[in-house]
């Protein structure tokens, strides 16, 4: 998700889904956010920080699956 980020604030990936944009900057936020629905210091407190990733790669699948395939390799540049 940081490669994906990366290119599409450098202009190296023009052709992404706004939608799937949105989610995993949304998640993102989420997870830097000091502000959590369970908060990090209870016992199982990391379960919404991992929930929000999960989901958010389950909804951006097909979007990173196709940025994948433009770029092999995070530090590659096309």
């Amino acid at each position: 998700m940081y490669c994906y980020l990366r290119d599409i604030a450098t202009g190296k990936y023009k052709d992404y889904d706004i939608c799937s944009l949105i989610y995993i900057i949304a998640a993102t936020l989420y997870l830097l956010s000091p502000v959590d629905m369970i908060p990090d210091f209870l016992p199982m407190g990391f379960v919404d920080d991992t929930a929000i990733i999960i989901w958010a790669l389950n909804v951006s699948s097909k979007e990173l699956k196709r940025y994948k395939k433009q770029a092999s390799d995070c530090g590659e540049s096309y």
